[in-house]
């Protein structure tokens, strides 16, 4: 049997919360959960997976868990997943800070895509440094999102 490297489920009606086995699926690549109405905290585990990473030809791979009902904060221990080309969480519940792992990826030109939008209670201290590198970063502009302003002025959807 072979390793499973894309698990991709998006629009399912699957068990309403993400297990921490999760952390389990160490060859996987691409984990797209998207509109799945899955519901809960993000297990800490999610940062066991190994890091996902674009392969040549594959297309779009990362982490997506976008357009579900997730809440509670987004756990740090995601920014272990260092060659994570994209993280997409908009239109969750997520409250609390974006953990600062993630724009220490982001700096170092790991993270190209962030997708926040749409979880009116996440908040977080953008600072200039992330502002000058060469990424897609989606947040809501309100004033819970407070650093610079280059990123509003680039990339505001809210």
């Amino acid at each position: 049997m072979g390793l499973l490297m894309d698990l991709r489920m998006e629009g399912n009606l699957l068990d309403p919360t993400l297990p921490s086995e999760i952390g389990r699926l160490t060859s996987l690549l691409g984990f797209f959960l998207s509109d799945d109405n899955l519901s809960g905290t993000m297990p800490a585990e999610v940062g066991l997976l190994t890091s996902p990473a674009q392969p040549p030809g594959w297309g779009t791979s990362g982490l997506q868990l976008d357009s579900n009902l997730l809440e509670g904060s987004t756990p740090s221990e995601i920014g272990l997943l260092f060659r994570l080309p994209a993280l997409l969480l908009q239109g969750n519940q997520l409250s609390g800070e974006v953990p600062q792992e993630l724009f220490d990826l982001a700096e170092g030109g790991l993270l190209v895509d962030l997708s926040v939008t749409w979880n009116p209670l996440l908040s977080a201290f953008i600072s200039e440094t992330v502002c000058l590198v060469d990424m897609q970063l989606d947040f809501d502009c309100s004033p819970v999102f407070f650093g610079c302003a280059c990123a509003c002025e680039q990339n505001n959807t809210g």
